[in-house]
């Protein structure tokens, strides 16, 4: 024999409002939400806190006041008119024939500083390996088809671009910014991208990048 309950009692009904209220629907939204995240799909707008682009040297010249440093001009963005100034520790390194024109990886969103009275606006990324007094820097390459202003992403990271970074944030990502053993750079061991997948490379293995 089957029983019908049919609840008709005000105060029961309240009762039975509040359990469902106060437990279920929670537990359905907790679900909901484990669901969305789940199917949220890992695309390529996911990003880290630093803005990782392709740029291109432009100008070139020895900073006025400083012998180690050269003073240059990128072009950070598609229009060619997009341009920021950068100062440079890379005289030891390359003549300025072997930079202007050339094709970089930047941090485009660091804070400005001054270096020696002239203000620097980005900063490349070079990996490095330093052996005693003996200190090797190789300029990142950018894929192959980069242009200026092309995004390049960690793969797998989630956090938005900060307009601005603090050089003392982006200086705790030392010793976690490196290329691998085929000389791929990672980040805790995600790949550098571009939209494309394709990963920027150096020729220095198992170097911090800084």
């Amino acid at each position: 024999m089957h029983v019908a309950l049919h609840i008709s009692c005000g105060p029961l009904r309240l009762v039975i409002g509040f359990i469902m209220g106060r437990y279920l629907y929670p537990y359905q939204q907790y679900n909901m939400f484990r669901t969305a995240r789940k199917l949220k799909p890992l695309g390529y707008q996911t990003r880290s806190f630093i803005d990782v682009r392709v740029a291109q040297f432009t100008k070139i010249k020895q900073h006025p006041n400083a012998d180690s440093l050269y003073l240059g001009t990128v072009q950070v963005g598609a229009d060619p008119a997009d341009t920021k100034q950068i100062c440079s520790g890379l005289v030891r390194f390359y003549k300025p024939e072997d930079l202007e024109g050339r094709k970089i990886v930047i941090v485009n969103n660091l804070k400005p500083a001054k270096l020696r009275g002239e203000p620097s606006e980005v900063m490349t990324l070079c990996s490095e390996i330093v052996d005693g007094d003996n200190v090797e820097i190789d300029l990142l390459t950018p894929p192959e088809g980069s242009n200026p202003g092309d995004h390049l992403v960690f793969e797998g990271h989630e956090e938005e671009i900060a307009k601005s970074v603090n050089p003392k944030k982006f200086a705790k990502l030392a010793g976690r910014l490196k290329t691998n053993q085929d000389g791929f750079v990672t980040l805790d061991g995600k790949l550098l991208k571009d939209k494309h997948g394709n990963g920027v490379k150096s020729k220095l293995l198992d170097a911090l990048v800084r």
